[in-house]
């Protein structure tokens, strides 16, 4: 937990310039969900008038007549958040990358401190661009769940105290679900990413030493050992997609 925390701190760090990029995106976002809210609130209000007399008549008329540009507006929002939010992701992503790269750099006179010239290879381009799910993944739903989750509690702690808190604390709970269950998520995703680099490993490093694997002929044994490694991911992969089965049905 504590190191999981410390890794989402340090990657945080490097888009610090990006701030008003990711908050921009942040703050569309949920703009988006807060017009949804609204739009669902007023027409059901809307229905729930009718048409029985003319003074309620009157009532829903005026709540279609706000219905309207909402309707519109929220379109648009979804649009924005799905512009902002992903020009922000790459923004992030590009300084990320710049940033290794530098490190690489730095560090190549003496040695880029991996073994494997595959899992190397694999990380250069996986593990930098998995980190787009940090944001639009986790960052930005998790704030939009938040102040939906907010306004639900406001408009119907107008009408029912105890409803708005029926309704509001199991979808609080649902938020606070995936932090609860992220540290042995990232248990299986650890052992998934080293049985990834296992497997880049034992299909890469025979093909560098092409020459050497043929004169000994060690082709069976370079083919026997990348049968085990793909076993070896499937079986991590089913564990992780196991435990995502699980938080994703609590979450629901």
């Amino acid at each position: 937990g504590r190191r999981m925390t410390a890794d989402l701190l340090r990657v945080l760090s490097l888009w610090r310039s990006r701030t008003p990029w990711l908050a921009a995106g942040i703050v569309v976002t949920a703009l988006a969900a807060i017009a949804g809210v609204i739009l669902l609130a007023v027409a059901g209000r809307a229905i729930a008038h009718g048409v029985s007399d003319a003074a309620v008549f009157a009532g829903a008329a005026a709540a279609l007549a706000f219905i309207w540009p909402i309707a519109l507006l929220r379109p648009l929002l979804r649009y924005l958040d799905r512009l902002v939010s992903h020009a922000a992701a790459f923004r992030a992503i590009g300084d990320t990358r710049v940033w290794f790269f530098r490190r690489l750099a730095e560090r190549l006179p003496a040695g880029v401190g991996f073994r494997r010239t595959g899992d190397l290879l694999g990380r250069l381009v996986a593990d930098i661009d998995a980190l787009d799910r940090v944001y639009l993944g986790a960052l930005v739903p998790a704030a939009a769940a938040g102040v939906v989750i907010v306004a639900i509690g406001l408009l119907l702690g107008i009408v029912s105290p105890a409803l708005a808190a029926i309704l509001v604390l199991p979808l609080a709970l649902a938020l606070l679900l995936p932090p609860l269950l992220a540290p042995g998520a990232a248990q299986s995703g650890q052992r998934v990413a080293a049985a990834q680099g296992s497997l880049r490993a034992a299909v890469v490093d025979p093909l560098t030493g092409i020459e050497d694997t043929l004169s000994a002929g060690a082709e069976p044994v370079a083919a026997r050992r990348v049968a085990e490694e793909g076993a070896a991911l499937a079986a991590a992969q089913r564990a992780l997609a196991g435990r995502a089965a699980i938080g994703g049905a609590a979450g629901s």
